[in-house]
């Protein structure tokens, strides 16, 4: 992705964050989103968004570009426990870790510049569901100039 201004490019972003769900099977599959989007009101439906999402109550990784996507299905975890995310956006991949496990390598369909860190559940008929967001770190490594 390209991390950039028209001056200044960053090396590495990444976002690392603890999460767990109450009552998964309440959360709406299609909305619910976790990552860097590219404005404030930025949901799964959206484009140009990297992070996390639901799909069939499991936990998926995304990339999309222009609503062009790449996603995976890492392996399963308890989605009512706490466990621990990690975006690392770098050059032309993302890495998505689980629990410290890469989950994911992502190369295609990498957006631009995405300033938002969003976290965004909804809940579908029939109940509510409950997104518990412990600590957040952010973090970015070198800056170059590009002047």
């Amino acid at each position: 992705p390209g991390l950039m201004t028209s001056s200044t490019m960053l090396r590495m972003l990444a976002a690392e964050f603890e999460m767990k769900f109450t009552t998964v099977a309440n959360a709406d599959n299609a909305t619910s989103f976790f990552g860097f989007t590219d404005s404030a009101t930025g949901i799964r439906t959206t484009t140009n968004i990297i992070g996390f999402a639901l799909s069939s109550d499991a936990i998926q990784t995304v990339t999309d570009s222009a609503g062009v996507e790449t996603v995976n299905a890492p392996a399963s975890i308890t989605l009512t426990n706490r466990n621990l995310y990690k975006v690392v956006i770098r050059g032309s991949q993302v890495e998505f870790s689980i629990n410290g496990n890469v989950a994911a390598t992502h190369t295609t369909n990498l957006p631009d510049i995405l300033p938002y860190l969003t976290f965004y559940l909804a809940g579908e008929a029939g109940g509510s569901s409950i997104c518990d967001v412990g600590f957040v770190n952010l973090w970015y490594r070198g800056v170059d100039s590009l002047l």
